[in-house]
């Protein structure tokens, strides 16, 4: 039981919304626990090195594809829009109706999945925990 006027484990700040050091945020509002910090740092890597490939593949099949007539270039685009708006879509908190909030539930599963992978957050936080009053609040 969290005693009144405190916050969670890994929570501090105003409305208890800010992660403490050795914890990142978790989807919109959640604290988790930091992964260990070198296989964060291999995972990262593993996931920068995989995008420039694709990155890659996607720039050789445009070049190919401007040169003669390459329908999987096209393809490639349109799937690429296509995620794009709906991530850009379903981060908006709208009241969608309920088959658009599933379809979107369905996407977030697949696109939100880089929180779970690896975590920018720990990886380049340099905060102590002793640097940080978690009962003064500065107004702007």
């Amino acid at each position: 039981m969290i005693p009144e006027g405190s916050c969670a484990d890994g929570y501090y700040g105003a409305l208890c919304a800010s992660c403490l050091p050795g914890y990142a945020r978790q989807d919109k509002y959640g604290c988790n626990n930091c992964p260990n910090p070198l296989l964060n740092l291999l995972r990262i890597l593993g996931v920068l090195i995989a995008l420039v490939i694709v990155i890659g593949f996607l720039v050789r099949s445009t070049m190919q594809g401007a040169t003669r007539k390459n329908l999987q270039s096209v393809y490639i685009k349109i799937l690429t829009n296509h995620l794009q708006l709906l991530s850009i879509c379903s981060s908006f908190n709208f009241s969608w109706p309920g088959v658009v909030d599933r379809f979107f539930s369905i996407g977030n599963a697949i696109m939100g999945t880089t929180d779970v992978i690896f975590s920018f957050d720990c990886q380049l936080d340099s905060r102590d925990i002793t640097s940080i009053n978690l009962y003064q609040y500065q107004a702007g």
